[in-house]
């Protein structure tokens, strides 16, 4: 039996080849050998489309359309609107079941669906993360390594990410506590502060990073707006709220906070692909400025002295004839050229006229006639 179905399974691939061409061939199924051969070439049971060079990059699921981002971010929101909207019929479903049994759908619950919804969110933005920082560090501009932050703001998203599903949160707390208590300070004071100082430096670091794309940056302000809310509706600062809408307004905060700052990484991420692709100018790098001399006035300090312009410089190669400056007594005397050349052609017959116009006179040549001016003297 078995050699049996392996010669069916030759004789409906000499079939297969035979029958068609070799444009179908590339779109079609055959029925080969179990494994496959690269050096051979013969191919498994699975069609050209299949090999990797023709299956989609991880780059092309980035959205790069403005209205592909603004539906991620609508459908992220109606996700917190459901969160919600559970949360608020909750009391409504305890007449079908015990109150033990709807704790997942209570925000103020341990173990709650929005938490898993942030764990989400954040593992998105993780994997968004991820892939600005493979684009981000070919940049030929940026000498001092910034694209790291990209790095960093990954391992965050995947911290916070686990912060929210577990109680991982507890750990930290407690050591927190127990540094306080050695430093003498209160804990209700040093985690508050210690967790605002990160959030602080890491939403300042990012702004810096966002700052060339507006629609990041406001994403960007809307989600740390979210956050001040969340923190204040928990700690009952400039808000006032009863203990029935604190859970949801300080989890619903955190989750809308999430989803832009989702945002802002899917509109940076736009805006990286846009300038590797040229369609967006980079901005151009501001000229220093240079302190000018005022122009230097003649010794007379008269009001109407011009200023003395330099001659302007001109481009010379190696077989141009070099123009000597005169000197002062030349200046002085007009007939001093002259005279020099009438000496020169004196000293040396063998320089033609036209030799004595094209060129001046080199230094070796000044000395030799001044010493036979003074020999003949």
């Amino acid at each position: 039996m078995p050699i049996r179905h392996e010669r069916r399974r030759r004789l409906l691939a000499d079939d297969t080849l035979s029958s068609v061409s070799a444009e179908e061939d590339e779109s079609q199924i055959r029925l080969v050998g179990e494994t496959s051969d690269p050096g051979t070439g013969v191919r498994g049971p699975y069609a050209a489309k299949t090999r990797f060079e023709c299956q989609r990059r991880c780059l092309d699921l980035v959205p790069t359309r403005r209205l592909t981002i603004a539906l991620v971010v609508i459908g992220a929101l109606l996700s917190v609107g459901l969160v919600a909207l559970l949360h608020v019929c909750s009391p409504l479903l305890e007449r079908f079941l015990n109150h033990e049994d709807l704790v997942a759908l209570h925000l103020d619950g341990a173990r709650n669906i929005s938490h898993w919804s942030s764990s989400m969110l954040l593992g998105l933005a993780s994997l968004v993360a991820m892939l600005i920082y493979s684009l981000r560090r070919h940049r030929v501009d940026d000498y001092y390594g910034r694209y790291r932050v990209w790095l960093w703001t990954a391992l965050g998203c995947l911290i916070a990410s686990l912060v929210e599903a577990t109680d991982v949160s507890l750990v930290v707390h407690g050591a927190c506590r127990e540094i306080a208590d050695l430093c003498s300070l209160s804990d209700s004071v040093a985690w508050p502060a210690g967790v605002a100082l990160l959030l602080t430096a890491v939403a300042v670091r990012l702004l810096f990073e966002v700052r060339r794309c507006r629609l990041a940056t406001v994403a960007l302000a809307t989600s740390a707006s979210f956050f001040l809310l969340a923190w204040a509706a928990e700690c009952a600062w400039f808000i006032d709220v009863s203990d029935v809408t604190r859970p949801l307004v300080h989890r619903g905060s955190w989750l809308v906070g999430y989803v832009f700052v989702l945002a802002t990484f899917l509109l940076y991420a736009r805006h990286v692909m846009l300038e590797i692709e040229g369609l967006i100018a980079l901005a151009p790098a501001k000229a220093k400025r240079r302190k000018t001399k005022p122009p230097a006035r003649d010794k007379t300090d008269s009001p109407s002295a011009e200023p003395s312009h330099k001659p302007a410089l001109q481009l010379r190669t190696d077989l141009d004839a070099v123009a000597k400056p005169a000197t002062a007594s030349a200046q002085r005397s007009p007939a001093g050229p002259v005279v020099n050349k009438t000496i020169a052609a004196a000293a040396n017959p063998s320089l033609s006229a036209h030799e004595l116009a094209g060129r001046g006179l080199s230094r070796a040549e000044r000395r030799r006639l001044r010493r036979d001016a003074r020999m003949a003297g």
